[in-house]
């Protein structure tokens, strides 16, 4: 069997950042020297929150290199802009991050049919991300390019003999695992595992007797006991018991640890990072939106050097501000060119792709002077308030 059935249908869809693997750029690690004097390091701050394990700050330090990398992105954000669309990739992300936490836990953990629990359970989390995401798209209108491919990807995925199979046995040795059924006999400092055979449930019983004697609605006194994913000894012995009295079911499971613990898709790791950029970003903006503030998809031209921004605005300050944000409307000019191809924040841009950018902070205005040129550069956005 191909190891990566996939791999033709990968070839469709490589990104949700860069449509061919040509156009992907080396990730910035460390800010533009330009970013504190914009306030733009508060404004990645912001939009990074609470997402640090996505690592997304690089993709708002990185500038694009080409026209038909911000349409492509550009593209994909208008698709987001559908809240039940949005919706669907959260609940995506949700379900991924789960799974890469029970992944997590397989470092600290040393017993091995622990850690090879915990590698079914992620496995489980997976295929039901996938399965998801796979069917929500199918039942949505989708006008990007980047979300039709990823679509077709998913379908075509979710088709192939190495998914299928990962998804049949994770689900058959999970349902036998449930099956299993034993009983601990305890005796002073003496354990005793053996199958169960119909003893009585003594808890059942007991909480019987006791039902006559409650008079209507009463106080739960019963404590919640947090659920770890840790195992002591002697759970662990409990469980070598199990294995012995059950070999047959706990053999398959050693067989899914060996042929299954590598299963996560390389173009679906990429993808369920990349995707935050747009998640983060919507969330950011939505909150200044609910000001009373308008955005916009910036036109980029290569051709004409004029600027113009109508309704701009400081997205740093109107981020900080409490309740409705009112436009003075000296505030009228450019806020943002956006080389990273989000929504920008103003009614209305047009501009020219700069070339340079300087600025020089004051105590109450910041002023940005900004060279254009047809030329693809490094910067891609400036901000202009007085």
């Amino acid at each position: 069997m191909d190891p990566q059935p996939w791999k033709d249908c990968a070839m469709t869809f490589y990104s949700i950042l860069f449509e061919n693997e040509s156009d992907r750029v080396e990730e910035v690690q460390d800010p533009p020297v330009y970013f504190p004097d914009l306030n733009l390091d508060q404004v990645v701050n912001a939009i990074t929150h609470g997402r640090q394990e996505y690592q997304l700050k690089p993709f708002f330090y990185t500038p694009l290199q080409s026209m038909q990398t911000i349409s492509y992105r550009q593209e994909i954000a208008r698709d987001l802009e559908n809240p039940p669309l949005l919706e669907m990739i959260r609940s995506f992300g949700r379900k991924m991050s789960t799974m890469r936490r029970y992944l997590g836990m397989l470092a600290n953990l040393q017993y091995p049919y622990h850690i090879k629990g915990w590698i079914l359970e992620a496995a489980l989390q997976y295929c039901n991300a996938i399965t998801s995401l796979a069917e929500d798209l199918h039942n949505v209108q989708l006008a990007s390019r980047g979300m039709q491919l990823l679509r077709q990807f998913l379908e075509e995925y979710t088709r192939s003999p190495d998914f299928l199979t990962l998804q049949t046995d994770a689900l058959d040795i999970k349902e036998k695992l449930q099956s299993i059924q034993y009983s601990i006999i305890i005796r002073g400092n003496s354990v005793r595992v053996q199958k169960y055979n119909g003893e009585m449930d003594y808890s059942e019983d007991v909480g019987r007797t006791f039902e006559k004697f409650q008079q209507g609605e009463v106080k739960d006194y019963t404590v919640a006991l947090a659920v770890g994913s840790g195992m002591n000894h002697v759970e662990a012995q409990i469980l070598d018991f199990v294995v012995k009295l059950f070999p047959e079911v706990f053999s398959q499971l050693d067989e899914f640890y060996e042929r299954h613990r590598h299963f996560l898709n390389p173009t679906i790791r990429v993808f369920d990072r990349e995707i935050q950029f747009y998640v983060a970003y919507l969330d950011y903006i939505n909150f200044i939106q609910w000001k009373g503030l308008k955005f916009c998809f910036p036109e980029i031209t290569q051709a004409d050097k004029e600027i113009y921004s109508r309704d701009g605005f400081d997205i740093a300050l109107a981020y900080q501000r409490r309740g409705k944000f009112t436009i003075s409307p000296a505030w009228d000019v450019l806020c943002r060119v956006n080389k990273r191809a989000c929504s920008c924040l103003t009614r209305f841009l047009r501009t020219l792709k700069p070339r340079r950018i300087s600025a020089t902070c004051a105590e109450n205005c910041r002023m940005i002077w900004c060279e254009s040129t047809p030329s693809w550069t490094r910067h891609r956005r400036t901000a202009l308030l007085s």
